[in-house]
């Protein structure tokens, strides 16, 4: 069995505080394999925070939501 490879998709563009919808995707050959997404929203070297601990929102799932709040115009 392989591992898994990881694509966390964009380039994604922003607005200054606007929020930006992530979408990762993953692939793996294994068809019993169960997997865990995380990311580092926040540039902490932490995977996976939750709550108050994920300054740019939660770290878990395919799909999660960037808070851009106090970040520059740019591509992220």
């Amino acid at each position: 069995n392989l591992n898994p490879v990881a694509n966390a998709g964009g380039p994604y563009a922003a607005l200054p505080n606007q929020p930006v919808n992530l979408t990762g995707s993953f692939t793996d050959s294994g068809t019993l394999d169960t997997h865990d997404v995380a990311w580092d929203l926040d540039n902490d070297g932490i995977y996976g925070e939750l709550g108050i601990l994920a300054s740019r929102g939660n770290e878990t799932g395919l799909t999660p939501t960037l808070n851009t709040t106090g970040l520059p115009l740019g591509l992220y």
